[in-house]
Parts: structure tokens; C-alpha cells; sequence
């Protein structure tokens, strides 16, 4: 999307934008129940954030986070796209965006995990299903 900025958040500026995720996370099934210092949590550990604002609102239109060891695999969590902004592209553009950032851009492995539904998406994007019979697991508490 044209009009769309894409950009890494500076830790010491996640108080700036926090209320625009926590708007994000309300809107999704997986994240809805965070609070808001769980969220901030999250964000402080992570080892990068990325977002993307419409350019002329400053309003946030995508979001999502990445755990790192900076060398070998990279784990995309919680990507989310405002509803309102779907089917634009600009999922697509976060993630090349992520993708290609410098920091991790000569990693190997890129995990996520996805419902089934957006499989075609991440496909297109060069992700596969679990590569020789590996498939994510949980053990929740």
C-alpha cells in the first residue's frame, strides 16, 4: 500500500504506540485476552517489533513481532493486520518488510504459526507446512 510506512519500534518508544496494539490485539482470537502490561511485557521481550502506520493518520494498520537468536531462526509472532486494511497487500509488505530486515536478514529459518486458512497466504510467501515431519507443539499451563 502506498500510503503505508513500515518500520521497526524502538523499545524506549513502545509507550507511543501501545494503546494503537492493544486496539490490535482486542480484535484478534489469540490475543484478546492480553492486558495491557501483559502486552508490554511481550513487546520489552521481544527481540524485534514491527508495525506499519498509514502515512497520512499515523493510525496503526499492521503489527507483528519476531524472537531471535539473530543468527539462525527467527519465530514470527502475532501478525496482525487491522481489519479495515485486509486484502490491500499489506500483509504481504510487513512481512517482505520483516523478511528482508538487516538485523535478520541472513537468517535461515523462519518459523510461524498459522490457522489453516492463511496457509495459501504464507505459502505464497515462500513458507511451508513442517519440513521432514516437524510440526509445532505446546505444552500450555
Amino acid at each position: 500500500m502506498e500510503n503505508a510506512k513500515y518500520f521497526t519500534l524502538d523499545k524506549s518508544n513502545i509507550s507511543t504506540y501501545i494503546d494503537d496494539i492493544v486496539y490490535l490485539f482486542k480484535d484478534e482470537w489469540w490475543t484478546k485476552e492480553r492486558t495491557k502490561n501483559h502486552i508490554i511485557d511481550i513487546l520489552n521481550n521481544s527481540s524485534l517489533i514491527f508495525m506499519c502506520t498509514n502515512i497520512k493518520s499515523n493510525k496503526l494498520i499492521g503489527f507483528c513481532r519476531v524472537i531471535t537468536d539473530f543468527i539462525d531462526t527467527a519465530i514470527i509472532l502475532d501478525v496482525i493486520i487491522d481489519r479495515g486494511y485486509r486484502k490491500k497487500g499489506i500483509g504481504k509488505e510487513l512481512m517482505n518488510y520483516v523478511l528482508s530486515y538487516s538485523k535478520i536478514r541472513s537468517i535461515d529459518k523462519f518459523d510461524l504459526h498459522c490457522k489453516q486458512d492463511l496457509e495459501l497466504f504464507y505459502g505464497k510467501l515462500d513458507f511451508n507446512k513442517g519440513q521432514n515431519g516437524m510440526i509445532w507443539m505446546r505444552k500450555s499451563r
